[in-house]
């Protein structure tokens, strides 16, 4: 069995695709934005070498304070790590 891709979304309605390409984890965001002009959708891409365990720490803070919406505990941030490291050396 091989994992190509994990998706992820968050309680406020952010998304992100983790997967594997060459040397580097890529994670792909979408994210909501609710403003006085209605809803807007924001794209981004975060690279991450699938080398580097403090590239993959700091990807996985930021990531959970993007999909969760709020600075998480230890374990809240556990568990964003674990879905990166699958893709890592």
């Amino acid at each position: 069995m091989k994992t190509t891709q994990i998706q992820i979304e968050g309680n406020n309605g952010n998304q992100a695709i983790v997967f594997r390409s060459s040397d580097q984890i890529v994670i792909n965001l979408s994210i909501v934005k609710h403003g006085r002009f209605g809803i807007r959708r924001h794209e981004d891409t975060w690279v991450v070498s699938a080398r580097s365990e403090w590239e993959q720490i700091d990807a996985a803070r930021k990531l959970q304070r993007t999909l969760d919406g709020q600075i998480g505990t230890a374990g809240d941030v556990a568990d964003y790590q674990r879905v990166i490291e699958t893709f890592a050396d």
